[in-house]
C-alpha cells in the first residue's frame, strides 16, 4: 500500500465535476503545509482543513505534467526566514478558500534562520484528475518565489525565442543589419561592409582637387585624424596630426590648405574667433622640450623667383559703419596658472644669418592718415617690480662684421611731414591714487655690456654720431631745456677728461652765428660776468669782455 499520496477532497471533487459540466474554470490559488498535529496523517476525502496548518501562501507555479496530461503539479517555495516546525501534510485551496486536495509527505523539519540553520524549502503536490481543462493554470507573479530550476529554464526558453522588441532610436531591442549606404532607415544597423563603403566614398570625395567643388556638411572624422587628400609616400599620415591636408595642386592662381570663410553674426561672448583656436593640454610627468600652437615649415622648391616668403600675414578688411577702437595684428598676453616660469619672451627671434641682409624685426609702415604712429610702442609697464626693458638686443655678430643693436632707417616722402624722428624716447610717470617718486628718469641710458673671456673693445662709445650733412642745419645734439634751478642742457658729472674739437660758443645765439674763436662767450654785463675763472685757472691770453 502506498504510504504517501494526494487525493481530491469531497468538496474538491464536487467543484471540479461542476466546473467540467458547466464549462467553467476552477481557480487553484494557494498551497498550505502543516505538521499533522504531531504525527504523520493519512489524507481523508472528508477533510475540509489540514490537521495542523502552519503556513498558507500563494502558489509559485501551477502546471500540467508534460509526461502525463492528467497530472497537475502545484509548487510553492518557503523562504529561509520562515520555519521552526515539521512538514507532514499539504493542502491545495481554490480562490474561495475551499480545500480542493490534500496530501501527506515524508516528515521533514523546516528550520528557521534564527536557529542557526536555514534553507529554502520547495513543496510540490502532484494531483491526478480526470480532466485538467477545467483547472485554471494561473499564478500571481507578484507574490511568489521562483526556484532556480524554473528561472534557468525560463531564461533558456526566452533566449531561444524571437519574442523580443525591435530597437529604435529611443529604446533597445533587436535590429536588422543592412549593407545599404543610401538608406534613411532609423531601425536598421549598418554592417562593417556598409561603413567601409561610406568611408571610401567620403575619402574619394575629399581627395578631389579639380572638377566640381566638394561640399562636406557636418563633422567629418575618420578615426583620430581628419585626412583630406591622398597621402603621398613622402608625406606619411601621422596619427599625431589632428587635421592632415595632402594635396597636389597644379595651375591654380591661389591655393590654401585650410580656408575659413565664416560669417559670425551677433556674437554674444564679446569676441569672435576665426579659423584657428588652439587649446592644447599637456598632462603627465614626461619632459616636453617645446610646445608651439602654430608652426610654419614652408618649403620652397620652385625654379622662378619668390617675391616674399612670410610665415604669418594679417590683412583684415573693415567695411562696417562702427568704429574699431584698436586693431592688433598679434596679441600676446601674460600666461595664466601657477606653474613657475623662469623666462618669458613675448617674441623671440633666434639667430638670423643666412640672408644677405638679416633683420629681427622690420617696420616699414606709412603714417599718412593717422595723427600719431610709430614702429614700436610700449604703453604699459611690463612688471610691477624689477627691471623692465622695452626692447632687449642680445645678439652677436659674425667675424669681420659690424654689429648694430637697433637700426632705424625711416624717412619722409611727403611735403606735409613736419618733422621726422628716428628714435623717440618719452620717459615719464603714470597717474596713481597714491603719491610716489621715481628717483631717476632716463630718456636714453647707456651702460657697459658684458665682456667675455679673451674679448677686447678698442673704443667703447656710449653715443656715437657720425657726420651729419643732409640738412641745411645739422645739429648732432639739440637740447631745449629752459633755465631753472637744477636744470641743465648738458651735465657731465664724471671726472674723465672732455675734449671739444670745434669752436665753442657760450651765451644766447639769436642769429645762429658761428663762434668766431675757439672759445667765444657773449651776453655778459657789469652785474652778470661773461665768465668767472676759479682759483688755479691758467690763461694763455686775456679774455675779451668783463671778468
Amino acid at each position: 500500500m502506498t504510504k504517501f499520496f494526494a487525493i481530491l477532497t469531497n468538496l474538491g471533487a464536487a467543484k471540479l465535476a461542476n466546473a467540467t459540466a458547466l464549462g467553467i474554470r476552477l481557480d487553484l490559488t494557494q498551497l498550505a503545509v502543516g505538521d499533522g498535529g504531531g504525527t504523520l496523517p493519512t489524507p481523508d476525502p472528508a477533510q475540509t482543513a489540514l490537521k495542523g496548518e502552519r503556513r498558507r501562501a500563494a502558489i509559485n507555479m501551477l502546471s500540467i505534467d508534460p509526461a502525463n496530461t492528467n497530472q497537475i503539479i502545484a509548487e510553492q517555495v518557503i523562504p529561509e526566514n520562515e520555519g521552526g516546525w515539521w512538514i507532514r501534510e499539504i493542502g491545495l485551496f481554490d480562490n474561495d478558500g475551499t480545500l480542493i486536495a490534500v496530501a501527506n509527505c515524508p516528515e521533514t523539519y523546516k528550520p528557521q534562520l534564527q536557529e542557526g540553520s536555514g534553507r529554502t524549502q520547495t513543496i510540490r503536490m502532484v494531483l491526478i484528475v480526470s480532466s485538467t481543462e477545467a483547472v485554471t493554470l494561473k499564478i500571481d507573479p507578484a507574490v511568489v518565489l521562483a526556484t532556480r530550476d524554473y528561472v534557468d529554464s525560463a531564461i533558456t526558453a526566452h533566449a531561444k525565442s524571437r519574442n523580443h522588441p525591435d530597437a529604435s532610436i529611443t529604446v533597445k531591442g533587436f535590429v536588422q543589419l543592412t549593407n545599404a549606404t543610401d538608406s534613411d532607415s532609423e531601425t536598421m544597423a549598418a554592417t562593417p561592409k556598409a561603413v567601409k563603403k561610406a568611408y571610401d566614398l567620403a575619402g574619394d570625395a575629399l581627395s578631389k582637387t579639380t572638377g566640381a567643388k566638394q561640399v562636406v556638411a557636418g563633422d567629418v572624422n575618420f578615426g583620430k585624424v581628419i585626412r583630406v587628400g591622398t597621402i603621398q609616400p613622402s608625406l606619411p599620415a601621422r596619427l599625431r596630426d589632428g587635421i592632415l591636408v595632402a594635396r597636389n595642386v597644379t595651375g591654380l592662381s591661389d591655393s590654401h590648405g585650410v580656408a575659413d570663410i565664416s560669417v559670425l553674426d551677433s556674437i554674444t561672448d564679446y569676441g569672435g574667433y576665426g579659423t584657428f583656436d588652439a587649446v592644447v593640454t599637456y598632462r603627465g610627468d614626461s619632459a616636453y622640450d617645446h610646445n608651439y600652437s602654430f608652426q610654419d615649415r614652408f618649403i620652397w622648391e620652385g625654379s622662378n623667383s619668390l617675391g616674399t616668403a612670410g610665415g604669418f600675414l594679417s590683412r583684415p578688411e573693415f567695411n562696417g559703419t562702427g568704429t574699431i577702437q584698436r586693431r592688433n595684428a598679434v596679441v600676446i598676453e601674460d600666461f595664466k596658472g601657477t606653474s613657475p616660469v623662469l623666462e618669458q619672451y613675448a617674441i623671440r627671434i633666434k639667430s638670423l644669418e643666412k640672408a644677405g641682409v638679416n633683420y629681427g624685426i622690420m617696420s616699414e609702415g606709412k603714417n599718412t592718415r593717422s595723427t600719431h604712429g610709430g614702429g614700436f610702442a610700449f604703453g604699459y609697464p611690463l612688471a610691477a617690480t624689477g627691471e623692465n626693458e622695452g626692447i632687449v638686443y642680445a645678439g652677436y655678430s659674425l667675424q669681420n662684421a659690424t654689429q648694430v643693436g637697433f637700426n632705424c632707417r625711416g624717412g619722409g616722402n611727403a611735403s606735409a611731414i613736419v618733422s621726422y624722428t628716428a628714435v623717440r624716447a618719452v620717459a615719464g610717470a603714470v597717474a596713481s591714487d597714491t603719491p610716489y617718486t621715481i628717483p631717476d628718469c632716463f630718456g636714453v641710458k647707456v651702460e657697459n655690456g658684458g665682456l667675455g673671456a679673451n674679448a677686447t673693445i678698442s673704443r667703447n662709445n656710449g653715443i656715437y654720431i657720425s657726420a651729419l650733412t643732409n640738412g641745411v642745419s645739422n645739429r648732432a645734439i639739440l637740447s631745449l631745456t629752459n633755465a631753472a634751478a637744477d636744470n641743465w642742457n648738458l651735465f657731465i658729472g664724471g671726472s674723465a677728461q672732455n675734449w671739444i674739437s670745434g669752436n665753442v660758443g657760450i651765451g644766447a645765439n639769436t642769429t645762429a652765428q658761428r663762434p668766431p674763436s675757439r672759445l667765444y662767450i657773449q651776453g655778459g654785463s657789469a652785474t652778470v660776468p661773461s665768465a668767472i675763472l676759479g682759483q688755479g685757472s691758467l690763461l694763455s691770453s686775456p679774455l675779451n669782455g668783463g671778468v
